[in-house]
């Protein structure tokens, strides 16, 4: 999938993590060697803190929470928002856009 000329911040692409699900283990922050996780000890699990750092297309963590509690948009999803983003007058509409993920 080519990103080429279209800013990080504007492609929702990462995790999210169902805290009813999360067992707590840290799996997911050690394994993501891009930072994209933090442990939050008062919750006692991670949030995602650094959104961006997720590399386009990465869901690798998945595989590392047994538990099922990552997730992440589905290819579908991505694929129709990099197709307005290329659209005539797109990057116009959105230069201010950054999106926001708790």
């Amino acid at each position: 999938m080519d990103l080429a000329g279209i800013p990080r911040e504007q492609i929702p692409w990462y995790p999210s993590v169902d805290p009813t699900r999360c067992l707590g283990d840290r799996k997911c922050v050690t394994f993501c060697a891009k930072g994209v996780y933090r442990w939050e000890a008062d919750l006692g699990r991670p949030v995602v803190d650094q959104p961006f750092n997720c590399p386009v297309g990465c869901d690798g963590c998945i595989d590392i929470c047994k538990a099922g509690a990552i997730a992440f948009p589905s290819l579908e999803e991505l694929k129709a928002v990099i197709r307005g983003l290329r659209a005539p007058g797109a990057s116009e509409e959105t230069s201010g856009r950054t999106g926001s993920h708790a």
